[in-house]
Parts: structure tokens; C-alpha cells; sequence
């Protein structure tokens, strides 16, 4: 596995350990692909948080 798909519908807790799998996945990685992965996942989040402050 190379990528933690998200699907949006995930609960927080979810989420969360979404972003820690994809975490543990990118260090394990070429260190640019691995930066590229977590850029991926911190858009996830971005657009996480906007969906929040919309609530």
C-alpha cells in the first residue's frame, strides 16, 4: 500500500488514524515521494478543517 484513500466519510477518530497510517507509510518511502504523500494528506486535512468552520 502505497496511499491512504480517503473517502470523506470518515468519523474524526477515523480520520486521525487515516493520517497516522499515511504517516507511517510516507517515512518508509523515497523521501520526495514521501513528502508528496503527506502534502496529499494535509490537503485532506485543509479541507477538513474549511468543512468544520462551515458548521
Amino acid at each position: 500500500m502505497e496511499f491512504v484513500h480517503f473517502t470523506g466519510e470518515e468519523t474524526e477518530k477515523e480520520f486521525l488514524e487515516k493520517c497516522l497510517k499515511q504517516w507511517e507509510i510516507s517515512i518508509e518511502q523515497d523521501p520526495v515521494r514521501g513528502l508528496m504523500q503527506l502534502g496529499s494528506m494535509f490537503a485532506e486535512v485543509r479541507h477538513r478543517v474549511a468543512e468544520l468552520e462551515d458548521n
